[in-house]
């Protein structure tokens, strides 16, 4: 498997990546998957011809950062996609046959935008279905725009059973088909992983005791980016 670069790979038009793809696949016999970070406009100003030639050739697998589904929030953030965009690309791409593994960020509506944070999420990973799904939680980063409203009290930053409600409340309201869902990353209070539709109650079942505080989360010491 190989995946491509640390950045938006698919910022790249056909003409330039076709030839990368298929340096690979004559370099690389075995190969069986290539990957890599995209975003929702480099998907949807693609035909539907051109988003198959990158399947036919061995990409198949994209990372997009829907953060959240609610557009205020996005504005915030300066996000150069539209939820809307990242919904019509997750599908697009679906049916190419490339899979989509699609990143939430928790907590990035902060106190404030939590509950349209919720809501706008789970409805547009209905919308979505993607293969896989992963959630983050926010780390202010000092010199950020977003570091500095935190410091002048425009932005309210939330504690970790704020971030684990949200993780609660998103998934209780998710109906999701055939997606694997894992939260192992290091910003991540509480690591989890399953499959929906099969494991959303047995998920449920393990945030509700660390929102109660009857089970440890990871140190802040121990996370990061």
């Amino acid at each position: 498997r190989v995946f491509l670069l640390d950045g938006d790979a698919l910022v790249m038009p056909n003409n330039k990546l076709l030839p990368v793809l298929k340096k690979l696949k004559n370099s690389f016999l075995n190969l069986s998957r290539v990957s890599g970070y995209a975003n929702g406009y480099n998907i949807t100003k693609r035909s539907a011809r051109e988003l198959k030639e990158l399947s036919d050739n061995k990409l198949t697998l994209i990372y997009i950062g829907l953060e959240s589904g609610h557009q205020d929030i996005l504005n915030r953030c300066r996000k150069s996609s539209s939820v809307d965009d990242m919904v019509e690309a997750v599908n697009r791409a679906s049916k190419a046959g490339i899979k989509s593994s699609v990143i939430v960020l928790l907590g990035l509506g902060g106190r404030k935008y939590s509950e349209s944070h919720i809501s706008g999420t789970i409805k547009a990973l209905n919308k979505m279905q993607p293969r896989y799904l992963s959630f983050l939680s926010l780390m202010l980063i000092p010199g950020t725009p977003l570091y500095k409203e935190s410091k002048k009290g425009d932005f309210e930053e939330l504690n970790p059973v704020e971030l684990l409600k949200e993780m609660y409340y998103i998934i209780e309201g998710l109906e999701l088909k055939k997606t694997i869902f894992r939260s192992n990353h290091a910003s991540n209070y509480l690591p989890l992983e399953g499959r929906f539709p099969k494991d959303k109650e047995k998920l449920l079942s393990m945030i509700k005791p660390a929102i109660e505080g009857k089970k440890k989360l990871k140190p802040e010491w121990l996370r990061g980016l």
